[in-house]
C-alpha cells in the first residue's frame, strides 16, 4: 500500500520498477498496481486503515488541508535475482539520475529507437509504463 497527496498516471496492472537507494544503488524488482483508489482523506482512511502500515494520527497529519488522499494498492512482487546496477542504466541511458519520487519509463520495440537495448535489462517486466523514467 502507497499513500499519496498526487497520482502518478497509474492503473490496475502497470508495473512499478523498485529502487533501491544507497548502498544498493539498483533496481532491484518489481511490483504491480493492483487498485488505485481515489478519495477523501477520510474515507479513504476507512478503506487503507488495515493495509497503510501507518498510524491515523500519521495519515491525518500527512493529508492536512488536502481534500483528496489517494491509496495505490501493490499486487504481485517480484524481487530481481540479479539486480540492475546503476552504473549499468546510465550505459542504457547516459544521465540517468535516479528518482526522488517516481519517475516513467516507456520500453519500445522499434530498434531504431535508443532505449530498445534497455529491455534486456528487464527481461522479466512487461513493456509499458514503469515506476521510473527516463523518456526524453
Amino acid at each position: 500500500m502507497e499513500l499519496r497527496k498526487r497520482i502518478p498516471n497509474l492503473g490496475e496492472g502497470d508495473e512499478l520498477l523498485i529502487y533501491a537507494s544507497a548502498p544498493v544503488m539498483a533496481i532491484v524488482g518489481a511490483v504491480e498496481v493492483s487498485r488505485v483508489i481515489k478519495d477523501a482523506p477520510d474515507h479513504l482512511w476507512t478503506m487503507v486503515k488495515d493495509h497503510a502500515a501507518v498510524e491515523q494520527e500519521f495519515f491525518d497529519q500527512y493529508y492536512q488541508d488536502h481534500l483528496t488522499a489517494y491509496g495505490i494498492f501493490l499486487g504481485h512482487a517480484q524481487l530481481y535475482q540479479k539486480s540492475c546496477a546503476l552504473q549499468r542504466l546510465r550505459v542504457a541511458w547516459p544521465g540517468f539520475v535516479p528518482p526522488q519520487n517516481y519517475r516513467y519509463v516507456q520500453v519500445w520495440n522499434a530498434p531504431q529507437h535508443r532505449l530498445t537495448e534497455a529491455t534486456t535489462i528487464f527481461p522479466t517486466s512487461r513493456a509499458g509504463r514503469f515506476g521510473l523514467h527516463t523518456r526524453d
